[in-house]
């Protein structure tokens, strides 16, 4: 994402004279390179090669001098050798931390260059370098904030990925003489149309680094030209690898146009169908949970989607999760209904399980946060205040509210919260608002700024002194078991 920099000139006016205070750029010139700092902060970028300068053979070192202190070699800059057909080899130092977009673009003779390890790619460093053969990214090598980085190199013939997880959109697209590919076990995602072109690709190989067991692996509309070979790639690693106890389960679902799915729900179940490990996957469609038995299956399940079920006797897979047909789409089991109440306080119909009230205890209004709780007996918060059939939710209810409706984050009287509107058929016109609220006496560091913490009746069975929370801020919806100690709201339901 852009950000836009606001730059304060001082502006003084000397005997009619208007001078503006700024810090130029530092430049010096290296054995025909011109090297670049902004901040003198002893980190320098390589800028260009100085006017006039050809260089078949570049080597850019780790750190040069400048007024006699050494200063390290943070970055080559965008456009840099852009254009420049008169290079054929590089070498870059392993310090390096950046590579700028278009960096090499169209070094068409370019034959030769070393990636270093822990360095950024960034988009189109390497499109349409005509003389590259072979390339390999080493482990530790950033590639997430880049696109396009080999489009367009006719003349690479194999490329080896010792580590990562995500390869980019049309990141190789059009490399027409590509014959090999060797990926790592952590791979988690291909970006859309990042082989496309690659029409003599013959080989792909799954390596294992011993890092990862991923589950999932997401591939992007148009990835491959033969997708084939990549789902025989998948089954020769997993004849290889085997999943343990305590792996860490980890992916991203998608629908079959690519698109993450928010809110799937995915589960490590056993034979008698009991729960172990599980997950609900976030805005950007992320899960990751750890493995309890090798010898249990899991579920994929999303509303709306088929459900799939996998067997977890091996390392690998691909699976799409595709939308039901209207057919296949739930049935309500009773008509729409109005606002209730009970015993004195309103409840919307969503067409779940159980009928959720309109507000937290101790709220008047929907945007009202309430009282906070600690939940440190058996009683149950919502029956003690309310009486009647109002109760906590359970630990499923949870689950069912959040797989069966949108969620979506907004405001109500300058309160932010979620407005959970059901997607059960006859029900769409139904939802309650969820508020955060921000006066808890412990707090979750992985949910920052306003943020929801709900109680749930459901304890965890390993572990009493925590139960089910029904946790979410901005950008994401969960639930998981914690400590009791802490303050939270309570929404109460009835049969």
């Amino acid at each position: 994402m852009k950000k836009l920099l606001i730059v304060l000139i001082m502006q003084v006016c000397l005997g009619g004279v208007l001078f503006a205070q700024t810090e130029p750029v530092r430049t010096v010139t290296i054995d025909g390179i011109i090297y670049a700092n902004d901040s003198y902060n002893h980190s320098w970028s390589v800028k260009s090669l100085a006017d006039g300068v050809i260089k078949t053979h570049i080597v850019i070192p780790d750190s040069i001098l400048v007024d006699g202190v050494k200063n390290k070699v943070y970055s080559v800059s965008a456009s840099a050798f852009e254009g420049n057909a008169d290079i054929q080899t590089v070498i870059l130092p392993d310090s390096l931390r950046l590579l700028g977009g278009m960096a090499f673009r169209n070094c068409t003779n370019l034959r030769q260059i070393n990636i270093p390890r822990r360095c950024f790619l960034t988009d189109r460093v390497f499109e349409n370098c005509t003389s590259l053969e072979e390339i390999e990214i080493p482990t530790g090598l950033n590639l997430e904030n880049g696109s396009r980085i080999f489009t367009g190199c006719t003349s690479l013939k194999k490329v080896v990925m010792k580590t990562g997880y995500y390869i980019g959109r049309r990141f190789f697209y059009g490399c027409t003489s590509l014959e090999e590919l060797v990926l790592p076990s952590s791979i988690e995602e291909i970006g859309a149309e990042a082989f496309a072109g690659c029409n003599n690709l013959k080989k792909i190989t799954i390596s294992h680094t011993g890092a990862f067991n991923y589950l999932y692996l997401s591939v992007g509309d148009g990835a491959f030209p033969d997708m084939m070979l990549l789902e025989k790639a998948v089954a020769a690693a997993a004849a290889h690898e085997s999943i343990k106890t305590n792996d860490i389960i980890s992916g991203i679902v998608r629908d079959t146009d690519g698109n993450p799915i928010n809110m799937a729900y995915v589960k490590e179940i056993d034979s008698e169908g009991r729960i172990f490990g599980d997950d609900l996957t976030a805005c950007n469609g992320k899960f990751s949970f750890r493995l309890n038995n090798p010898a249990n299956r899991i579920e994929f399940y999303s509303m709306g989607y088929e459900t799939v079920n996998l067997p977890l006797n091996t390392a690998y897979y691909l699976i799409n999760l595709t939308e039901k047909p209207d057919t296949a789409v739930y049935k309500p089991s009773r008509k729409k209904q109005s606002s209730k109440s009970h015993r004195g306080h309103e409840y919307v119909d969503l067409g779940l399980s159980v009928k959720w009230a309109t507000c937290n205890i101790g709220a008047e209004t929907p945007d009202n946060p309430g009282d906070l709780y600690v939940w440190d007996s058996d009683d149950d918060i919502a029956h003690v205040k309310w009486g009647g059939r109002w109760r906590m939710p359970t630990v499923d209810e949870f689950r069912e509210l959040c797989l069966s409706c949108t969620w979506t984050w907004t405001t109500c009287n300058n309160v932010y919260g979620y407005r959970v509107t059901s997607r059960m058929p006859g029900y769409e016109e139904c939802s309650i608002f969820l508020p955060v609220c921000d006066d808890y006496s412990g707090s979750f560091p992985f949910y920052i700024g306003p943020n929801g913490q709900y109680q749930s009746s459901s304890l965890s069975h390993d572990y009493p002194s925590s139960c089910c929370t029904l946790l979410f801020n901005s950008e994401n919806v969960n639930w998981g078991f914690y400590s009791r100690n802490f303050t939270r709201s309570v929404r109460p339901v009835c049969p």
